[in-house]
């Protein structure tokens, strides 16, 4: 309706189709149809408290990765563009629930696997339960990030992934209030040592990289 107001029929589907190509915009497919998520609207709330409290609850059973941008810098917009892409692609698939979303951490099922996020001062966090969803979970994020970077941000966007070690046991690294009881390792080590839930272990077929370049949306969500 506000796009209607300001910019009348003419004009109102160019800008929607622009927002959603720059990935500011998903449609939303929970629900009333001709609905639209704008995340950089999005404000903290409750859903803030539910959801951390959720995590807390659940880190023994859990399993975390850490988008880490602290070697460059976070950029406002890119958490948003990043709940945009998995909220679009959770409402492909019929069986996900309705997503809880605030300001700083969403939590979104693709099916019914789910998948928590949450955004720290230089840091992108990802939550799942399921270890059998972990790797493809890692893998959706990772290629989210690349098309963030390619057709948005540039080559001015850099990250390193660190991944629970599972194997290793809880309680070693203390960085932030979710990580207490978490031991992690960097991406490189993780897959040198083919470390579960993340990669194939030895007797597994390795699976192909999903396409980024030159991908328009819709292509890249169904390669996913």
């Amino acid at each position: 309706d506000l796009t209607l107001h300001f910019w009348g029929h003419e004009k109102e589907g160019f800008l929607l189709d622009l927002m959603r190509r720059t990935l500011l915009l998903s449609d939303w497919e929970f629900g009333e149809e001709g609905m639209y998520l704008v995340p950089s609207l999005l404000r903290d709330n409750r859903n803030d408290v539910d959801i951390l409290r959720e995590q807390v609850a659940d880190e023994q059973t859990d399993y975390m990765c850490q988008f880490d941008f602290s070697g460059s810098y976070l950029p406002t917009g890119i958490f948003q563009r990043l709940v945009c892409l998995w909220v679009n692609h959770s409402g492909r698939n019929k069986a996900s629930e309705e997503p809880i979303l605030s300001k700083s951490n969403a939590k979104v099922w693709y099916g019914g696997n789910v998948v928590y996020l949450r955004k720290e001062r230089t840091k992108i966090c990802l939550t799942v339960r399921d270890e059998d969803f972990a790797k493809k979970a890692l893998s959706i994020t990772k290629s989210m990030l690349w098309k963030i970077k390619q057709d948005v941000m540039g080559e001015g966007l850099s990250w390193d992934i660190i991944l629970e070690n599972v194997n290793y046991g809880k309680g070693k690294i203390n960085t932030d209030s979710l990580n207490l009881n978490r031991s992690f390792a960097t991406f490189k080590k993780a897959q040198k040592l083919k470390l579960a839930p993340w990669f194939e272990t030895a007797n597994q077929e390795p699976k192909r990289d999903i396409p980024i370049e030159n991908f328009e949306l819709n292509s890249f969500l169904d390669a996913l």
